[in-house]
């Protein structure tokens, strides 16, 4: 008489509970991969730094408006908030105290900082700032924020 393969592999006991491995471990690829797939997300493009481009739009805007007493405006807010977000300092009164105190915390004279905040006195009460005035504050901003510490 002439056995088949398959009852070859049930006679014996390791090929029986190979056979069972195999049909268990196939099923559960059937079971887990008759899943819905998900379609393949597109790779993000890369994000394109814009801030060049939109400083630029901005300084043209005041440029074209001449309003330089925005831009000081506009400089002072963010200088002050510098000071109070770095040296934990409050920025109410900019008298001969908080101008010696904001030298030590900074590492920058006394007299260079005191120029600052005269500058911003000055714009404050006088609207019509030239160009030259704008690039000394500018100067001096750069110079306060490079020898800082």
């Amino acid at each position: 008489r002439r056995e088949s393969p398959l009852q070859f592999i049930l006679d014996s006991t390791a090929l029986r509970w190979a056979l069972y491995l195999l049909l268990l471990g196939l099923g559960f690829y059937i079971i887990f991969q008759s899943k819905r797939r998900r379609r393949i997300i597109p790779a993000a493009e890369k994000r394109v730094n814009s801030s060049v481009e939109f400083a630029d739009t901005v300084s043209q805007l005041y440029y074209q408006e001449r309003r330089h007493d925005k831009i000081v405006k506009h400089q002072e807010i963010v200088f002050k908030d510098f000071i109070r977000s770095t040296y934990y300092m409050t920025t109410l009164k900019a008298d001969d105290q908080f101008i010696s105190a904001l030298s030590k915390k900074s590492g920058v004279a006394t007299e260079k900082i005191a120029q600052i905040f005269k500058a911003f006195e000055y714009a404050e009460g006088n609207s019509s700032l030239n160009d030259e005035f704008l690039i000394t504050l500018q100067n001096k901003l750069d110079d306060f924020y490079k020898n800082c510490n």
